[in-house]
């Protein structure tokens, strides 16, 4: 308060305690990212640019999910409900990449998906070892491309009048 001109008592006047600050300060910081994920061009081009060695290296503008996280955890309910309903709204975006109608099921994978990029960046930022840090950002990629892949509607044959006869052919 001191450093921008103003007492603690001019603080209490915008917030009623520190916990009401972090929780706004938490609200801004996940909208902020939350429109990056919404224009996304798919799953595989969200994970590149969220597993990236730049996004490694410059936590104070990349996400606020591997900088906050654990903070959160010990933060009051009231930070801790912000940054959950920030958190299923990036599960529901992420949903929505792998499935163009998103189910339980995909939602569960989203959740495993982002579990893997954030847990990927917070691990590699904490690494000292450049070849490892480097190895689990695509780690990452590679976990969450295998499950794109997995999750994608098997393509229908070009040629299905071709495909139908030989089934035909074969059947006889």
């Amino acid at each position: 308060m001191k450093a921008a001109g103003l007492t603690r008592g001019g603080f209490y006047v915008h917030f009623p305690s520190r916990e009401a600050l972090v929780a706004e300060a938490v609200a801004y910081a996940m909208a902020q990212a939350t429109s990056e994920w919404q224009s996304a061009a798919g799953i595989n081009a969200l994970t590149n640019a969220y597993l990236r060695q730049e996004h490694r290296d410059n936590p104070a503008r990349g996400c606020p999910l591997p900088a906050l996280s654990a903070d959160v955890a010990r933060s009051g309910s009231k930070v801790r409900r912000v940054f959950t309903a920030a958190l299923n709204e990036r599960l529901g975006i992420l949903a929505s990449q792998i499935s163009k109608e998103p189910s339980s099921e995909t939602r569960r994978l989203a959740a495993g998906v982002m579990a893997t990029m954030v847990g990927s960046v917070i691990l590699a930022r904490a690494c000292d070892d450049a070849e490892m840090s480097n190895a689990l950002l695509d780690g990452g990629r590679d976990v969450i491309r295998s499950v794109a892949a997995l999750n994608k509607p098997a393509s229908q044959p070009r040629d299905t009048k071709n495909v139908n006869r030989k089934q035909r052919k074969e059947g006889s």
